[in-house]
């Protein structure tokens, strides 16, 4: 089913080929027919006292299948792929539910 929605993925400051890794998943995703977002970096816009511990990237999605989007996060050979986690805001969600797709180099449903 496609849906609507939004996605979170975070990554261990280890990840030295992350940049290459996610214009693939943004490929991806746009072959696939996924429209209106790619995958864009955010940690280097936090605003704090601390350095964010970590990679993240935010993208708004149209027609999103979140088992395709899982499927391109794990594709790739990650330094640290227990330390991924991917969230996904989807349509057959509420506004302001979240779900936890990938967490620990696994894919689940509900975190």
């Amino acid at each position: 089913m496609s849906v609507s929605g939004g996605a979170v993925l975070l990554l261990s400051i280890c990840e030295d080929r992350h940049e290459e890794f996610v214009e693939k998943i943004n490929a991806t995703l746009v072959e696939s027919g996924c429209r209106s977002g790619v995958l864009s970096r955010v940690d280097k816009d936090i605003k704090s006292k601390h350095i964010f511990p970590g990679v993240a990237y935010v993208g708004g999605y149209n027609y999103l299948v979140p088992a395709l989007l899982c499927e391109a996060v794990l594709a790739h050979p990650w330094e640290r792929p227990e330390e991924i986690m991917l969230i996904i805001n989807d349509e057959s969600y509420t506004d302001d539910e979240y779900v936890v797709y990938i967490r620990d180099g696994k894919v689940s449903r509900n975190g």
